[in-house]
């Protein structure tokens, strides 16, 4: 599972506008209001190490059902948060 890979045009129009947030590599500093299966905050991460995202959603079961079953690397610099 590449995390650089996006399936879908919706995302890879995101990752475009992050991409052009800083010079290619730079690491950021993320809000995502809604996160879903944390597509972009894992491309986020693989593409500029270093990164801090925090991500908010009001989705509890979600964010439970991606920590269980979709776990984030460690060191991935990506918090999650329940709305």
């Amino acid at each position: 599972d590449d995390p650089s890979h996006l399936e879908f045009e919706y995302v890879r129009r995101l990752a475009h506008v992050v991409d052009g947030a800083a010079e290619p590599g730079a690491p950021l500093d993320v809000l995502h209001l809604g996160g879903g299966a944390l597509t972009l905050p894992r491309y986020v991460a693989a593409t500029r190490p270093g990164s801090r995202q925090d991500v908010v959603d009001a989705d509890r079961g979600l964010l439970g059902l991606v920590r269980e079953h979709l776990p984030l690397p460690d060191g991935s610099g990506i918090t999650l948060h329940a709305a």
